[in-house]
């Protein structure tokens, strides 16, 4: 299966994105639609070396349980490994810029389908970059509207 690349800008310095992302694991599913539960394999913070398992959504309902290791760890820049669940294993990588004002992210993937399912790579394809898409989207809301909640609060505490 072709690997899939997605970009997106997000009104917030990078650490902010980087914490939803990287920092805050556990909530993770809280601004992903395609995430049902997330977490440190052994506890700690993500850094080089770490195991990660999310519990991700298939089509008609069910889970995949996916074990993603941290084999580069570049903080505020870049984060990327590997995945391997029952049926797919590959890559995925985050990348941190800034543009103006603006944070920008890149995410890619690049999965490969074991078993009878390699067979519907087009259409997994086509869903994964759906599901990312959706994911930086929903990830684009969560930390400006982060940002916007905090903003307030300290304007209401100042005044």
């Amino acid at each position: 299966m072709a690997g899939v690349r997605e970009q997106i800008e997000i009104d917030a310095p990078i650490e902010a994105v980087w914490n939803a992302v990287h920092r805050d694991i556990r909530a993770v599913p809280r601004w992903s639609k395609n995430v049902t539960k997330t977490e440190v394999i052994g506890g700690g913070p993500v850094a080089m070396g770490t195991e990660l398992r999310y519990t991700t959504r298939l089509p008609g309902g069910l889970t995949q349980d996916l074990t993603l290791l941290v084999k580069t760890y570049d903080e505020l820049r870049r984060c990327a490994g590997s995945l391997e669940g029952s049926v797919m294993k590959g890559t995925w990588s985050w990348r941190y810029s800034r543009k103006g004002e603006m944070t920008v992210v890149v995410y890619e993937t690049d999965v490969a389908l074991r078993g009878v399912l390699r067979f519907a790579g087009p259409a997994v394809r086509d869903q994964v970059r759906r599901n990312v898409r959706s994911d930086l989207e929903a990830l684009k809301k969560h930390v400006e509207q982060g940002r916007k909640r905090a903003s307030t609060t300290t304007k209401s505490s100042t005044t």
